[in-house]
């Protein structure tokens, strides 16, 4: 006999051991209603051999559920009118499953579409008298009304089904949905239409959930004696038979969906033949990998003139417009940020002289194609460097060799804070440009000056020395930026900043994982960001979290050219149809609308590091939560054991597990599973706290049930 199951707020069916696991402990069992007979009895068509099975038994041969969703609900035959209806049909005409158990499983399916039906047979007149005149012995009456005008019941020859050993005669398709029509009969409610299926209200449904509870003491047939028995086949693939363990793990899958798991997915994705978490080396036609390199770095230090310099040189941007920049940037007293409006494109950035937004440009180098992404270096926006960090494989650093200038961007400005957002965002790989090396004369013993102390901090950090890259530059005027300077005879690697980008290691991508994308960037039905795992094309269906609407791409734009489809590691703009403008902000993920989809959840577990040396993690901190590029008010909940210990702070260098709970649903996975979706930075009153690694999740309805 089955353990008994009860239905969790998500909708499914569980143990109360599965309870207790989920939970830790019997409270929440208590609360919720038993499984009721019908749910449990439910079963449905398998296309393989037309023959009927519950759930567990699909996922016990299927190894999921995706075909269960997929399969068409068993019918039987009212011998009122010898038509075939699912098992809603009976409940609502006849107000219980009376009728229900006492009708005929049909097992020709194919006869369901046709048009005249034949003459009853023999044993379907014996079931209408039997459910007309219920025994005596079983002490309930009859909730049948009186039949007037009983139909024939039809006997068309079956069709072949695919799948069986017997050979059938083809006479009429297959069409499961089928009702075969009919006038209204006596004691119905509702008049039978064709391909129409009755389905009844929650509230019907929950008064049947009470007046069968007691029937929970019936025991269901066995997965692995009705698998046993039966004579399905898997198509195409044939699969061997289960061991007794498989079966039994099987159906434990089927009614335990991915839910307050630490690998939320592990199980299903594992088992998933669309999917693979395997990482691909991908390049284009022509041998290129993609990059997407973010530029920070401390307010002033000269990152937009930088890159535009080097945008310039690589002939990216035309000396037109750079001259057009030119003449602007003189008549309002800023000559020489014309390079820096490159990439500072609306009136406030130019105005103020201070980047605002994440600005974006591409360019090729020999082996890469490169996203460049300017992240803002001013405090007021740190929102918006996260948001650009968030999207990038490869950080370039830059700091000013000024005197004064990098002792107070690494003391207390925003130099440190951007290589922890970088830390927390996931970065390895990184670039250290020492600009304006002109202002100090070429100086070698600044360079290396700098090179030791932003060294020290960024190895204490985590980073490792094998992956970051060194290089001498002056944005202003051009220096070591395409072509090695000879003012600089002292360095003597002679790499540029462009040699830097290429020789950046080609980054793993996941084209054939689930679909994780958070959007960075929203525009009039568009949206752009990163494509963190999985591939998305044109006409595709994506869904959009938290809001969970589905939108159809009508156009998938990438590097500013429309493509027909992109994949991992692409910073792309999708254009979206058939979804409200309000549904769309930065923030929000977008994932294919099936099984994998993106998990929602307010509650989860994370592995933190504590970089702060003036605040302390303990119970009830609240704090700024970012995700990729969502940012939300969160606190801590629970202090967890790490190590076989539970410490009740963590201070300056401690690393603990915590219990995170977030003001609004967010997207967040486990790390082992998307790495981009299960890093954490928690920040307040303008610094970083903690950096963190999401180790468990409680994923939510979307619906918010």
């Amino acid at each position: 006999m089955e353990p008994e199951r009860r239905m969790d707020s998500d909708g499914r069916y569980y143990t109360k051991q599965e309870f207790v696991d989920c939970y830790g402990d019997e409270v929440k069992w208590e609360g919720c209603p038993p499984e009721t007979r019908a749910a449990a009895a439910e079963k449905r068509i398998d296309p393989a051999d037309g023959n009927a099975y519950t759930q567990t038994q699909f996922a016990a041969c299927y190894g999921g559920t995706a075909h269960w969703e997929k399969a068409k609900e068993e019918h039987r035959r009212d011998p009122a009118d010898g038509k075939a209806y699912t098992h809603s049909d009976f409940v609502v005409q006849y107000k219980g499953e009376y009728e229900w158990d006492h009708a005929k499983p049909v097992g020709d399916y194919s006869s369901l579409g046709a048009s005249a039906p034949a003459q009853p047979k023999a044993d379907d007149k014996k079931e209408a008298a039997a459910s007309a005149t219920p025994p005596p012995s079983s002490g309930r009456k009859s909730t049948t009304p009186p039949r007037t005008d009983e139909k024939k019941a039809d006997t068309k020859p079956r069709s072949n089904l695919p799948g069986r050993k017997e050979e059938r005669k083809v006479d009429a398709p297959m069409n499961v949905g089928s009702s075969g029509g009919g006038s209204s009969l006596p004691g119905r409610k509702t008049e039978r239409k064709p391909n129409t299926v009755v389905v009844p209200p929650p509230e019907l449904l929950e008064k049947l959930r009470e007046k069968h509870a007691s029937a929970l003491s019936t025991p269901e047939k066995s997965p692995a004696a009705s698998l046993k028995n039966s004579p399905r086949s898997v198509s195409p693939k044939p699969k061997p038979p289960l061991s007794a363990s498989d079966t039994a793990a099987a159906a434990l899958h089927a009614h335990t969906p991915p839910r307050a798991a630490g690998l939320s997915e592990t199980p299903n994705l594992a088992a998933s033949q669309m999917y693979s978490l395997a990482p691909t080396i991908l390049k284009d036609s022509d041998g290129r990998a993609a990059v997407n390199v973010v530029v920070v770095g401390h307010v002033d230090a000269g990152k937009s003139t930088l890159m535009g310099h080097l945008l310039v040189d690589l002939e990216v941007i035309g000396h037109r417009l750079l001259h057009k920049y030119e003449k602007e940037s003189k008549a309002i007293g800023k000559a020489s940020f014309h390079y820096a409006w490159v990439l500072d494109e609306t009136e406030e950035e130019r105005e103020r002289g201070v980047t605002m937004d994440v600005a974006t440009q591409y360019f090729c180098t020999a082996t890469k194609r490169v996203t460049l992404l300017d992240a803002p270096g001013h405090s007021a926006f740190v929102g918006n460097c996260v948001n650009g960090a968030s999207q990038a494989d490869a950080a370039v650093v830059v700091l000013c060799a000024t005197p004064g200038e990098f002792e107070t961007g690494l003391e207390r400005g925003q130099t440190r804070e951007h290589i922890y957002i970088l830390r927390g965002a996931g970065v390895k790989h990184l670039i250290v440009a020492v600009n304006k090396i002109d202002a100090v004369s070429y100086a070698e013993e600044r360079f290396l000056e700098l090179q030791k102390k932003l060294g020290e901090f960024l190895w204490a950090t985590g980073f490792k020395k094998e992956n970051v890259a060194w290089v001498p530059v002056s944005g202003l005027a051009g220096d070591n930026l395409v072509k090695p300077s000879s003012n600089m005879a002292w360095w003597t690697s002679k790499n540029t900043l462009l040699d830097c980008i290429n020789n950046l290691p080609d980054i793993p991508r996941y084209p054939k994982a689930p679909l994780r994308m958070s959007i960075g960037d929203v525009n009039k039905g568009s949206v752009g960001g990163r494509i963190e795992t999985g591939t998305v094309e044109t006409g595709c269906k994506v869904v959009i979290l938290p809001s969970n609407q589905v939108a159809t791409v009508k156009t998938v734009e990438r590097n500013q050219c429309n493509v027909r489809e992109a994949t991992s590691g692409d910073n792309v703009e999708l254009h979206l149809q058939n979804i409200d403008q309000q549904h769309l902000y930065i923030g929000c993920s977008v994932s294919l609308p099936d099984e994998f989809r993106a998990k929602l959840c307010t509650t989860f577990e994370a592995q933190v590091l504590v970089v702060s040396d003036s605040t302390f993690i303990t119970k009830s901190l609240k704090f700024v939560l970012y995700v990729q590029s969502a940012h939300v008010d969160a606190a801590v909940t629970r202090m967890l054991p790490h190590n076989g210990k539970t410490s009740r702070m963590l201070t300056v260098g401690k690393t603990g597990i915590v219990q995170i709970t977030a003001s609004r649903p967010i997207c967040v996975e486990v790390a082992a599973e998307f790495r981009g979706f299960g890093r954490i930075v928690m920040r307040s009153g303008g610094a970083t706290l903690a950096l963190g690694s999401v180790t468990k999740v409680y994923p939510i309805d979307p619906k918010g049930d």
